[in-house]
């Protein structure tokens, strides 16, 4: 009988620590977290027969949700400022809710996305001087994404996520634009970042093609090549010339438009050799006579 009344006097300690817990749950800042999972650990040990933390595992598990969203959330801003650190700070506050209910789906999805952002801020961070692994870290991303949005549909996160891989990664804004669509159909609000998101797309993808000028050069598709960057570029400055003032707009509007002066003094050399040619063989019968 003493045993039986330690033992639920035990239990009204706990109660009463829970009950504190809970209540001052709201008011509690994300460094805080440590704090708060010592402190439920602590209590649940404590509570033999689990009476006395009725209810705080799923308050304690939807705070550490809660911390973590409002770091997820900063993305959906048209000026983000979440970085590397911010997703790892996320990905440690969903562990811990996860820990809490292994099964659950959203948690797991939320785990993903931010994994996929890591993924994909070492490819862009890899790209310039380790293309092999910017590549694997670019597929990563792409599949932690893709994962995340089967695991939590209707949830425009992860697509805004695909969209940025597939500008900055893999340099396709057709399937930039697309990924876009899907999470304005989820609810996102199309903002100026993501109109600049698909000028870099264009601008990206001409300077790749671009790049590739020398290995055209002379050749007879060199003009379908020319109108591709062309193309791309004309796409960018549409894109671009709506939010003139965002960002990095107003310089990647002139780097646009130096590319174009490129394209257009090269069109010009063609367009003389082509001239020089036809008139060289309109003179061959003339000098055949002459000899």
């Amino acid at each position: 009988m003493i045993g039986a009344v330690l033992l639920i006097a035990n239990e009204a300690q706990v109660m009463s620590a829970s009950n504190e817990l809970e209540g001052a749950l709201p008011g509690l800042p994300r460094g805080e977290s440590d704090a708060v999972w010592k402190r439920y650990r602590q209590l649940r040990s404590r509570s033999f027969l689990r009476i006395g933390t009725v209810g705080l595992s799923g308050d304690v598990k939807n705070w550490f949700i809660s911390s973590a969203d409002d770091l997820i959330a900063d993305y959906r801003s048209d000026t983000p400022v979440i970085r590397e650190n911010g997703w790892s700070r996320a990905i440690g506050l969903l562990e811990r809710a996860a820990a809490i209910t292994p099964g659950d789906r959203s948690i797991r999805a939320r785990m993903l996305y931010c994994r996929g952002h890591l993924a994909r801020i070492r490819g862009e961070a890899a790209s310039s001087r380790r293309p092999a692994d910017a590549q694997r870290f670019f597929n990563e991303a792409t599949s932690s994404f893709e994962e995340a949005a089967r695991l939590k549909p209707h949830w425009p996160d992860p697509h805004l996520g695909l969209a940025r891989t597939y500008v900055y990664g893999l340099v396709d804004p057709e399937a930039a634009r697309k990924a876009l669509d899907r999470a304005e159909e989820n609810g996102y609000e199309f903002g100026n970042r993501d109109v600049a998101l698909l000028g870099d797309g264009y601008r990206l993808r001409a300077e790749k093609t671009w790049s590739r000028a020398p290995d055209f050069r002379g050749l007879p598709q060199e003009g379908k090549y020319l109108d591709s960057v062309r193309d791309d570029c004309q796409q960018a400055l549409e894109h671009y010339e709506t939010i003139p003032a965002y960002g990095e707009v107003s310089r990647n509007i002139r780097k646009v438009q130096e590319l174009l002066q490129k394209v257009r003094a090269r069109d010009d050399e063609v367009r003389a050799a082509k001239l020089r040619k036809a008139g060289l063989g309109i003179l061959v019968p003339f000098l055949g006579r002459s000899s």
